[in-house]
């Protein structure tokens, strides 16, 4: 089986990143802070390009383990965390597909954003593309 951990993601100039993957492991996104890549069963890791920015995001998951808001959290290394691989169109591919987004859809946002503010998050924005309805 392929180690993941021998995935390369660095920081490009134009504030991308550069993808170095040996393995098997496909890519199933990837932002200016890292990539993401689908493991077996209903795991995905996501690696960072500085290990700051996995610290960040593990403190994220820490503050929010118990919320429901952030998928389950498994492990992490020095620049990676290993988390719950969650099946389904982000919410910009909903828009793309349907037009609009239904009531229940508007309510469950509102919902997470004041539950973020709760819990205290650094950022209270999200991306479209992080939110799976």
């Amino acid at each position: 089986m392929d180690d993941f951990r021998t995935i390369r993601v660095t920081q490009a100039p134009d504030n991308r990143v550069n993808i170095a993957n040996p393995t098997g492991y496909p890519l199933i996104g990837q932002g200016a802070q890292g990539a993401v890549f689908k493991l077996p069963g209903a795991r995905c890791v996501k690696i960072y390009a500085g290990n700051h920015l996995a610290d960040m995001e593990y403190v994220a998951y820490q503050a929010a383990k118990y919320s429901g808001l952030v998928p389950k959290f498994y492990e992490k290394g020095a620049n990676y965390i290993v988390i719950e691989y969650l099946k389904g169109p982000s919410l910009d591919n909903y828009l793309r597909m349907e037009g609009t987004i239904p009531q229940w859809i508007t309510s469950e946002i509102i919902n997470v954003l004041k539950q973020m503010r709760l819990f205290q998050f650094p950022r209270v924005d999200c991306a479209l593309r992080h939110l799976v309805p």
